[in-house]
């Protein structure tokens, strides 16, 4: 086969948008923010870039099977949470209502449910999470057909997951 070499933005647009394309299936809830910080904080440099960012090569070498092992940690989040975590619950055990304050940088539909021990879901909530932060969620009705025992509350937004035990005592 005969190959050419071509450059540009002619030839980078399309690698760029097939690379994007690549790290979009590998996490599509990626927001654009994300997607962008994670492919400049993959990318190489070598001895044709230089020290980079600069007017020729950017931010350097698109590097998409780094990018794909790179968390998003955006530089303008220096306060916000990088994660998803239930930081408390109370009361634990608890009646029949629950408190939940947690931590998220995700914005987005973040989902809370409450499994047995055997995984079987007892019940489901969603919010629309608008901006990172810390926030609080009761829980009343999902528990209104559960049984005493114990049982796993996990809090998830864009494939990250928290989970603690809580103990239901009726």
């Amino acid at each position: 086969a005969d190959y050419a070499a071509f450059e540009g933005t002619s030839m980078s647009s399309p690698a760029a948008a097939g690379s994007a394309a690549l790290l979009l299936q590998a996490d599509p809830d990626l927001s654009p923010i994300d997607l962008r910080w994670k492919i400049l904080s993959s990318a190489r440099t070598d001895s044709l870039t230089g020290e980079t960012p600069n007017s020729v090569w950017g931010w350097g070498n698109f590097d998409v099977i780094n990018a794909l092992e790179t968390s998003v940690t955006n530089p303008y989040t220096d306060n916000v949470p990088q994660r998803i975590s239930i930081e408390s619950i109370y009361p634990n055990p608890f009646n029949s209502t629950i408190s939940i304050i947690y931590h998220t940088d995700h914005i987005g539909k973040t989902v809370l449910s409450l499994t047995d021990l055997t995984g079987r879901l007892i019940g489901m909530d969603e919010k629309y999470i608008e901006a990172p932060g810390t926030y609080s969620w009761s829980l009343g009705s999902m528990t209104e057909n559960a049984v005493s025992g114990t049982y796993f509350l996990t809090l998830s937004s864009k494939n990250v997951r928290s989970y603690r035990k809580v103990v239901l005592e009726k």
